[in-house]
């Protein structure tokens, strides 16, 4: 990794004016190009004759000095009140626009000035980062003394108003730096922040430097070093982000990253690839500056209400031990740290090391503070932000700032895991009856679901099976807690299990009795399941927001409910047969007798698992449009329950059947998030699609249930079929970034009773269901149910195949299969090969 003080070539970019420096530090380069760009205006400035009583300022980030080179030039032109400037500044404007340069530039006289910042907080920030370059020096004074003799916002309400614009300013990033694409300018932890400090720095005590704070006592030198360090690091970054992008760029675009980690000297190592090491130490930096910033905001905030310096007295606390019981003390009460604490614990640093879990009044505090979910969100937050969670604990400091280079997860692996933590404190605080207050009521002892959460991660970046690494990890942990073994094998089946509830809640049928048993004697006990089910939840929710959803989470609670219910009774599900008769009996009283008699013909005709399938609504639903058949096929569609919309369709089976629907919902941009497929003994097929439209036009518009209605029938009725878009499905930069994703076939002929288990994870491609679809209907074999899930790229489908005999595919009919899936897919949506399995 190249350091800041060494030379760092970068691309030249065509569009400047002039080159922006190729040699020396970052703080040297952008000095430097600014000091070139004074000159470039100061000749401007002459060659254009201004008139008297004008002068030329630098203000904002051109005004500390510094230019990046893309970034605008902030310029106030500043005239006496008799000065007619207007003409020399259109040409001087005019020049620097023909140049190449963007500027942004105000005409004003002093009082316009002053009036501009007292009713614009950007203005009068502005104006504290004043820069005279050419033009009426004693002008560019007078304001000078005006700004300080008569502010235009006095130094607390100019506190409190950039405190609550930076609040403003992280929500619109959702109070995180750790996005894959993060803003490192605006963004929680970007250079804005640091700016933020200086502002302070001269609105307070009349000097913008950061070793302000030094010299006032609220940080120590080691503070400011790692403060300084992050900045520069941000700032060689978002220079060759500008270099690249060849304009002002401040999202760190994900076809951006692994150049730029390249030009700034970050190459592969151990498995990961430039840019994730790249990113993770930008992530750190971003850590870095919120903790600093946090501590010298509340110090200030404390002298302007007190006129005192912050309170040291944090600071004389014995041990790691002590501070932590204090921590512990707090955290049951109040949802903040104060500063001063944060401050304590970080010149503690070294002290913070893995050995103190042999002493039994650290075990003791630190097993206290983690007693329960709320207690542990803050407190496990407030020693990562002091920086010493990972000193305590090597393993997270290892996955601190870690990128999972995916649209799936949206965050570092460590902030995902303080997230899934905050989650369980939610779920501890939610009132809700039901699955969640159940699965609480099991477990006595949160802290080592909290434990469980903290490692289930934590092997992450290390190649391998990271949920094995995990438990690995928390087996050695343990030891040095000295919790009984009891515990300690609780909470490496939860490490090493914690996807296999999502796994199969997302890619099994929930319906089938076996499904349930199989998973509910691999859980073994209700607490068991209950502790997996709360990981789960917390571990969904805390993954990606836009991913977590009505239709996952009911899965979810589903497969709980079921298997919690086995559990409970201690025997095997009941029986199939004469659960069937008794829906039947059941949904029978609803209809008069003579449609009582032709639905009760069709159901007995119908496999068991039907009745298995879905709710009594939903078959209430389905017999009633039955019922409503008057030609040989009917559609319906309906709202679902829980997301998107459910298609139900009733009528003769065909060969192709499945394929040719796929390809008109494809064409009508529908995911299938779930294919149910029932035929009859006669040869009557009901199919259930429950179908989600990536616009949400289709749940908006009652015109689109009409019109795909429509198309159904006339494919169902005439044979009309419409081939489906081949392509990515997402048109999005980020997700053409990750096409590349290796197509996965694998085929188990083991994991159901009655039917092969056909899995393909690939990008989400549009016409991907119904090119599988077409694959299995030509070589003969039939979809019995389909299951698909989206991760935010990728896409896990999951399908239940027969052969022409109603069974499991033979050897030769599997090995078949997956050839020809192999062939086609990749000839359709080609990338890297396929992995067959």
């Amino acid at each position: 990794m190249a350091s800041d003080s060494e030379s760092v070539p970068l691309p030249a970019a065509a569009a400047l004016p002039s080159p922006f420096p190729a040699m020396g530090s970052t703080t040297q380069r952008l000095r430097r190009f600014a000091r070139e760009t004074d000159a470039l205006l100061q000749t401007l400035w002459h060659q254009f004759e201004p008139p008297a009583g004008l002068s030329l300022i630098a203000v904002g980030g051109y005004g500390r000095g510094v230019l990046f080179p893309f970034s605008d030039l902030d310029l106030l032109l500043l005239r006496a009140p008799d000065c007619a400037a207007e003409d020399f500044v259109r040409q001087l404007l005019t020049s620097l626009w023909d140049q190449g340069r963007q500027v942004g530039a105000s005409l004003r006289t002093i009082d316009e000035s002053l009036e501009a910042a007292r009713d614009d907080l950007t203005v009068a920030t502005t104006l504290l980062e004043c820069r005279f370059l050419a033009g009426d020096a004693e002008l560019w004074q007078d304001l000078q003394a005006q700004l300080q003799n008569n502010p235009p916002w006095s130094i607390n309400a100019f506190f409190a108003a950039k405190v609550a614009e930076q609040e403003a300013r992280h929500r619109r990033f959702r109070d995180t730096a750790y996005h894959l694409e993060p803003q490192i300018k605006d963004g929680p932890g970007g250079l804005r922040d640091v700016h933020q400090l200086l502002w302070f720095a001269g609105r307070v005590w009349q000097r913008p430097e950061l070793a302000m704070f030094k010299r006032v006592d609220i940080l120590d030198a080691a503070d400011l070093r790692q403060l300084r360090a992050a900045e520069r690091f941000i700032a060689q970054v978002r220079v060759a982000m500008h270099l690249r992008s060849g304009r002002a760029e401040d999202r760190l675009r994900l076809e951006l990253q692994e150049a730029i980690a390249k030009d700034l000297g970050f190459s592969a190592k151990r498995g990961r690839s430039a840019a994730e090491r790249l990113m993770q130490r930008l992530y750190q930096s971003f850590a870095e500056i919120q903790s600093l910033a946090a501590i010298v905001e509340e110090a200030i905030a404390h002298y302007l209400a007190t006129g005192e310096s912050p309170d040291s007295s944090v600071d004389a606390e014995e041990s790691p031990s002590a501070l932590l019981r204090h921590w512990g003390q707090r955290a049951s009460v109040a949802a903040d740290l104060p500063a001063q604490m944060l401050r304590a614990a970080r010149r503690q640093k070294r002290d913070w090391k893995p050995q103190l879990f042999s002493d039994p009044a650290f075990r003791l505090a630190f097993l206290r503070a983690i007693i329960e979910p709320v207690r542990a969100s803050r407190m496990l937050n407030w020693l990562h932000r002091a920086g010493i969670l990972g000193r305590i604990l090597p393993a997270f400091q290892r996955v601190s700032g870690l990128i999972q280079h995916d649209l799936f997860h949206a965050y570092t692996v460590d902030q995902h895991t303080l997230f899934l933590i905050d989650q369980l404190a939610e779920l501890w605080r939610d009132e809700e009856t039901g699955s969640i207050r159940r699965a609480r009521r099991e477990i006595d002892q949160p802290a080592y679901l909290i434990l469980a959460g903290l490692f289930h991660d934590i092997g992450k970046g290390r190649g391998g099976d990271h949920s094995r690494i995990g438990a690995r990890e928390w087996r050695s942990f343990a030891r040095r807690l000295q919790l009984p073994e009891s515990e300690r094998a609780l909470v490496a089946w939860l490490v090493e299990g914690h996807l296999q509830m999502s796994s199969i809640s997302q890619r099994r049928d929930l319906d089938d009795p076996e499904i349930i048993r199989q998973f509910a004697l691999w859980a073994g006990t209700r607490k068991r399941l209950a502790h997996l089910f709360l990981l789960t939840v917390a571990d969904m929710r805390a993954t990606n927001p836009e991913l977590w959803n009505d239709w996952k989470a009911s899965l979810l609670y589903k497969l709980y409910e079921r298997a919690d219910a086995f559990l409970a009774s201690d025997t095997a599900p009941d029986d199939r047969l004469e659960t069937a008769r008794q829906r039947i009996e059941i949904l029978g009283r609803d209809f008069p007798s003579m449609q009582r008699e032709r639905l009760e013909r069709l159901w007995r005709a119908l496999p068991v698992g039907y009745f298995l399938r879905y709710d009594s609504e939903e078959l209430l639903w389905q017999a009633r449009q039955i019922l409503q058949r008057d030609e040989e096929y009917h559609v319906a569609i309906r709202r679902h329950p829980h997301q998107g919309e459910q298609i139900f369709l009733f009528g003769p089976d065909r060969p192709g059947l499945f394929q040719d629907i796929a390809a008109l919902l494809d064409r009508h941009s529908l995911a299938v998030l779930e294919a149910r497929i029932d035929t009859s003994d006669n040869g009557l097929v009901l199919d259930t699609f429950h179908v989600l439209d990536e616009t949400r036009a289709f749940q908006r518009s009652a015109a689109a249930h009409d019109e795909l209605a429509t198309e159904l029938r006339n494919m169902l009725h005439l044979g009309v079929i419409s081939q489906p878009h081949f392509g990515l499905r997402h048109r999005d930069a980020r997700h053409r970034f990750f096409a590349g994703i290796p197509l996965q076939l694998h085929l188990d002929n083991d994991a159901l009773p009655d039917d092969t288990l056909l899995e393909v994870q690939a990008c989400d491609q549009m016409g991907l269901l119904y090119t599988v679809g077409a694959v299995i209907a030509g070589l003969g074999f039939s979809v019995v149910a389909a299951k698909v899930s989206t991760f935010g790229e990728r896409v896990e489908d999951t399908f239940f195949i027969r052969n022409e005999q109603g069974e499991k595919l033979r050897r030769r009919e599997r090995q078949l299969l997956l050839a020809t899936l192999e062939q086609r897919l990749n000839d359709k949506f080609p990338s890297e090969r396929a992995k067959v399995h």
